[in-house]
């Protein structure tokens, strides 16, 4: 024991710690001297001796504890005189690692831009170590914001009522709002735009907003989250109600509605969503589950445990056909779930099991109800019944019937008397059909769609789309005087031609809508050459070139293909520009062709077209009409010779140059041909 406390005291830090123990160690060695092993009093001792070290231990230990300490604040100090020297790369690199260091700067660097900068880049909240002009900094004060919002709290009041800044801040963190200036946080817009990004901002908005029904109303319509910071009303029935119709997330954030069963059976009629958000207990409650899906059969999405129960399923498709999409695999293969899901909507079909899609009742029970539906069973689109059942419910399911029926007279007469647009769809075959083509148009005429009509008439395969009857029934014939009625001023039409399938159907409602308008119809005839043959005097394309010299048309070397002729002026075998006699297209192709005999003295079925439209040209010049130019981009060939002809002729010109028909050209024709005036008119222009 002796030899121990020596050793144990020479290495102790306090010398008197040391005596003491070396003295009381010396005294236990001469007490226990004689004492010898069998004595009991040799524990106690040995004891002692085992307390002498442990208090030679704690000693210790206060003794290393002082030192650390002692060293740190050395250590602190030995930072901060650093910090504190003018080095201006020392305190960069200082705040670039922290920005709190900040703190430890001169009054110098603290006003050093670059400083500062660096500082609240690294940490926003070293803004409140920075020169007070730096905190009055937008710049500065920005980048202090974006890296913590809080960082606001120690910006200039002046920024603290800036919007955007304030904005900024609440989208890093909504407490900043508490740091922003009163009238602020009292502004709707600007709190709708906080509570936009960051729903926590609603808890820091004035008093009087947060008690304002339609204020919260909207901030929870945008950000559903805002409802957990709306303790005033997120247990007020009507209220979250009200608000659970506009934003179905703010069901979550209504603890004690959200296990209200009632409340929550009155929010699943409205959407099948709130039963996600409805307690646990509620959800895993079978009878509160049917009640559920019977108001609204979506619930049954976010109701996992009762998807393959049969009867929770069928109340679902009874409500809800669409339901079906959550039902079980076994269910969606059941007969009676999937034809209860059809009697609903059609459109079900598409989650009913494939072995059921392929059955011939199942489907037409579907089409049926919605004829869409036909395209989720593309075993049966070549099953007349089937498809027959489909386009009479709906016209444009005969986009999914097989090219067979496509073609079929009575399946695609069935679908275009439903709807005329069914004719989209049709075989070509059928687009040679004039009960076809005639049954859309007569659909489109019923229905008020004038425009429709010509479109219609616009896909017949030619010359059925030249048609008179057709023309007259999509109403696009001309309307000539009465005999013995004094004739009218002409409006001639020079468009491009808008009979052809890929043809613009500008020109045609063009001239539905002049038809339409009283004022033309009382004080012109109005002239389309679009709904008249189109004999030519002149030449035919050609795939050759007439004479050496001549260039073709079209040049087409990836196709192969040089086309020659029909409006070339250089042509020495064609000299017309209007100017020609009466002349047959056909007895130009064949001298014996008897005109007499086939088609009598007819100009609108006989005469060149170029001579037919200077004819009327030279009619509007005299009686004071004009012609209308629709420019739809460039020009067509046929345009450019009708623009020339009105030059030579001296007829007034209207000019339109449009991408669509506006909706009010009938008004500002009136104006430019009644009022002789000139009109440019943001879309179009119109110019003499």
């Amino acid at each position: 024991a002796f030899a121990m406390t020596v050793t144990c005291s020479c290495r102790c830090f306090s010398k008197w710690a040391a005596l003491a123990l070396a003295a009381l160690s010396i005294a236990s060695g001469f007490i226990g001297r004689g004492v010898g092993p069998e004595d009991d009093s040799y524990i106690t001792w040995a004891f002692l001796s085992l307390c002498f070290l442990s208090v030679y231990l704690w000693i210790r230990c206060r003794q290393t504890r002082r030192i650390r300490i002692a060293g740190e604040r050395d250590l602190l100090e030995g930072e901060r005189s650093w910090l504190q020297q003018s080095d201006r790369d020392l305190v960069l690199a200082a705040v670039n690692h922290s920005g709190l260091q900040l703190a430890y700067a001169s009054a110098e660097e603290r006003g050093d831009r670059d400083v500062v900068l660096a500082a609240v880049k690294q940490n926003g909240l070293a803004l409140q170590y920075a020169s007070p002009a730096l905190r009055a900094d937008q710049s500065i004060v920005l980048t202090a914001v974006r890296t913590n919002g809080a960082a606001l709290q120690h910006a200039d009041t002046s920024l603290r009522a800036d919007p955007g800044l304030v904005l900024k801040a609440v989208a890093e963190n909504a407490a900043a709002l508490q740091h922003a200036n009163v009238d602020l946080r009292a502004n709707p817009d600007l709190m709708l735009s906080a509570t936009g990004q960051n729903g926590a901002a609603l808890e820091f908005a004035a008093e009087e907003l947060r008690c304002d029904t339609d204020f919260v109303i909207k901030v929870v319509e945008q950000n559903a989250a805002a409802m957990e910071h709306s303790r005033e009303w997120r247990d007020d029935t009507d209220f979250v109600l009200n608000a659970f119709g506009l934003n179905p997330d703010v069901l979550q954030y209504a603890p004690k509605l959200r296990a209200d069963s009632s409340f929550v059976l009155e929010a699943v009629a409205q959407n099948g969503v709130a039963l996600k958000h409805a307690a646990l207990e509620l959800r895993q409650n079978r009878t509160f589950v049917l009640e559920a899906v019977q108001k609204n059969g979506a619930a049954l999405e976010h109701a996992d445990e009762f998807r393959a129960d049969l009867n929770v399923v069928l109340a679902a498709v009874r409500q809800n056909g669409n339901a079906l999409e959550h039902a079980s695999g076994d269910l969606r293969a059941d007969r009676v779930v999937v034809l209860a899901a059809l009697e609903q909507t059609g459109s079900a079909l598409q989650y009913a099991s494939l072995l059921l899609r392929m059955k011939s009742d199942v489907v037409c029970a579907a089409v049926g109800q919605d004829g869409m539906a036909l395209q989720h069973a593309p075993k049966l689109c070549a099953d007349p019944i089937v498809v027959l059942t489909a386009v009479k419910q709906n016209g444009k399911a005969l986009e999914h019937a097989s090219p067979l029926l496509r073609d079929d007279s009575d399946v695609v007469l069935a679908a275009v008397r439903q709807t005329g647009y069914a004719l989209e769809f049709a075989g070509d075959e059928r687009l040679k059909d004039f009960d076809v083509i005639g049954t859309a148009i007569d659909w489109a005429n019923a229905h008020g769609k004038v425009g429709e009509a010509a479109s219609f008439l616009k896909m017949a395969t030619p010359p059925l789309n030249q048609d008179q009857k057709l023309i007259q029934r999509a109403r696009l014939e001309l309307v000539r005087a009465p005999k013995g009625e004094a004739r009218l001023p002409e409006m001639v039409l020079s468009v491009r031609f808008s009979l052809a399938r890929s043809a613009s159907n500008m020109a045609n409602e063009l001239f539905v809508r002049l038809k339409q308008e009283e004022h033309f119809v009382r004080h012109y005839y109005v002239h389309n050459p679009n709904v008249l043959r189109k004999g030519f005097c002149g030449l035919s394309y050609s795939p050759v070139p007439k004479f050496p010299s001549e260039k073709p048309d079209i040049d087409d070397d990836a196709a192969g293909r040089k086309i020659y002729g029909w409006a070339r002026n250089d042509d020495p075998d064609w000299k017309c520009s209007g100017l020609c006699q009466v002349s047959c297209w056909k007895k130009i192709r064949d001298a014996s062709h008897n005109c007499e005999r086939d088609h009598g003295d007819d100009l609108q079925k006989n005469g060149c077209w170029r001579f037919l439209y200077r004819k009327h040209l030279q009619r509007a010049k005299d009686m004071g009409g004009c012609m209308i130019q629709l420019q739809e981009g460039n020009l067509g060939r046929g345009q450019e010779v009708e623009l020339k002809m009105a030059h030579e002729v001296g007829v007034k010109v209207v000019v339109i140059r449009c991408s669509e028909i506006p909706f009010d050209v009938i008004k500002h024709l009136r104006a430019v041909i009644d009022g002789g005036k000139e009109i440019d008119y943001h879309v179009y222009q119109h110019r003499f």
